[in-house]
């Protein structure tokens, strides 16, 4: 596809009264990026770091994507609380996902949506700020 049709974005995450899921302390967030192929398969962007006992976190981490025009990009926002080892999320408790665009959250420039699990969407709220770079 021609460059003349994408743009660099930067993406920065953060969360609202996220659903605690520790029992003696808040749950430690972090959130994993996917972003559909053109084979339909997700492939990680990226990750945030993880934020220790906070169900309002703001992350550090900016993530930048391709954003192709008149593309439909689908991305995953997987939601986790962390166990202190980031390299492996096979441990951590799933807080919950978002799925949309990138058109969405593009065009919105500051994107909130429901952060669901199993049908429970009262799992907190996703926050992405989108920046054209």
């Amino acid at each position: 596809m021609s460059d003349s049709l994408k743009m660099k974005v930067s993406l920065r995450l953060s969360c609202k009264n996220l659903k605690n899921l520790d029992t003696f302390s808040k749950s430690d967030p972090w959130i994993i990026v996917k972003l559909q192929d053109n084979n339909g398969h997700y492939q990680n962007v990226g990750k945030t770091e993880t934020i220790n006992n906070n169900l309002n976190p703001e992350f550090a981490t900016t993530l930048t994507v391709d954003f192709f025009f008149e593309k439909h990009q689908k991305m995953a926002f997987k939601v986790l609380d962390g166990d202190g080892k980031e390299e492996d999320a096979s441990d951590d408790d799933i807080i919950g996902t978002v799925e949309t665009t990138l058109g969405e959250i593009v065009g919105s420039g500051k994107y909130e949506s429901k952060i669901s699990h199993k049908g429970n969407d009262n799992r907190g709220t996703l926050i992405i700020q989108a920046e054209t770079l």
